[in-house]
């Protein structure tokens, strides 16, 4: 029995053969997340007349309040320690990329138009909308996937007196869309940010094949997510990630999945 994550309690059952691991499984025996008591930092917010910036000690973010310049909205920067994290903004996504199996079952041909509504998105500037006082910040976007009704996601943001960023994605269902393959976020990083550390499954795992991941914390390069396949492919995918940990030159950055069912993935 081990605790890989904060409140958490795994069970993993290994058999044995001749000293060789023939066989394992885990299972989750608690799931109710418990987090440490932070120290609270003083909360500062300069509202600007096209962005608005957040800093909680050595937290610095900065949110664009419209589409201005190249940026289409949203959360823009994020430093810790004066170190830059993102390259662009965060987006929303409802498109997983595709792999060679992908071929089989049709994946690309039932949920290519789920890749043009991710790409071809924008901001409702209208609907943008952030309040905040000593201990927190809460700032709304939505992105509009189907032009025409005006449907689409949101992404909420809650920072707190902790340096903690909370984010809840909605999604409105689309109406010629009957499910989608993913509801996630998608940012691209500086290229410094180069060392990885996750709670999950061992390996390169998908829906339809990770039963051979062995749950654990693992440590890792960029570089070891890639796969050198014949045909080029999505590939480098972690199922049932709990969180990771993103190490930069001078700073660290911790993602975790807030709810224990489902899983997220890496």
């Amino acid at each position: 029995v081990e605790n890989f994550s904060i409140g958490e309690t795994i069970l993993q059952i290994n058999v044995f053969e001749n000293d060789n691991k023939i066989a394992y499984k885990h299972f989750v025996l608690s799931n109710i997340k418990k987090y440490p008591i932070l120290k609270k930092k003083k909360l500062s917010v300069i509202d600007g007349r096209y962005n608005i910036g957040v800093k909680v000690g050595n937290l610095d973010l900065l949110f664009a309040k419209s589409s201005i310049s190249y940026h289409l909205g949203g959360l823009i920067s994020l430093k810790v320690n004066d170190e830059e994290y993102l390259i662009d903004e965060i987006l929303p996504s409802i498109f997983r990329p595709t792999t060679n199996n992908d071929y089989a079952n049709y994946f690309m041909y039932d949920n290519n138009m789920l890749l043009s509504y991710s790409k071809y998105l924008r901001l409702d500037y209208k609907s943008t909308s952030y309040e905040f006082d000593d201990e927190k910040f809460v700032i709304k976007f939505k992105y509009l996937l189907d032009h025409r009704n005006e449907t689409g996601i949101w992404i909420k943001y809650t920072v707190n007196d902790c340096a903690e960023i909370l984010i809840d994605v909605e999604y409105e269902k689309l109406q010629d869309i009957s499910e989608i393959s993913m509801l996630g976020l998608r940012f691209e990083l500086l290229k410094n940010k180069r060392k990885i550390q996750y709670c999950g499954l061992s390996g390169e795992t998908y829906p339809d094949r990770k039963a051979g991941g062995i749950y654990g914390v693992y440590d890792l390069e960029v570089e070891d997510g890639y796969t050198n396949y014949m045909t080029p492919q999505e590939c480098g995918n972690h199922e049932d990630t709990r969180w990771l940990i993103l190490s930069g030159e001078q700073s660290k950055l911790k993602f975790e999945y807030m709810y224990a069912s489902p899983l997220g993935r890496l």
